[in-house]
């Protein structure tokens, strides 16, 4: 899995939609679930502490916005557990996510939606 972008999230068009996050969110801030979804959506990988410290996603609780993509949106999330240094270099036990190509372009569609406000 690979955690990198090329780009910041926000200058990246969603899919269908035709716009960027900040261009659809110009006049508000742009939902936690949204800012999630679109980095699985362009393929990233995240654990707790990689979204928690990425100023584009600043997610707290990665765990509870992964379960909300999944009862909400009805998307399933792949995980995998693996050991991180943690505090003070003390190492840790994380779940890294991630979606599977088939759920990106199910994610895709769900987000242009929410985005756009209209089921496709």
């Amino acid at each position: 899995m690979n955690s990198s972008r090329k780009s910041p999230l926000w200058l990246e068009p969603v899919t269908g939609s035709g716009k960027t996050l900040d261009e659809v969110n110009s006049n508000k801030p742009v939902l936690k679930i949204n800012r999630v979804l679109s980095a699985f959506v362009s393929g990233r990988t995240l654990n707790r502490f990689e979204a928690e410290s990425d100023r584009q996603i600043a997610d707290h609780c990665l765990h509870s916005t992964v379960s909300e993509i999944q009862k909400r949106l009805g998307l399933v999330v792949t995980r995998e557990w693996e050991t991180v240094p943690g505090f003070q270099g003390e190492f840790t036990s994380v779940c890294r996510y991630w979606l599977t190509k088939e759920e990106r372009e199910k994610a895709s569609q769900r987000l242009a939606e929410r985005l756009s406000g209209v089921k496709a």
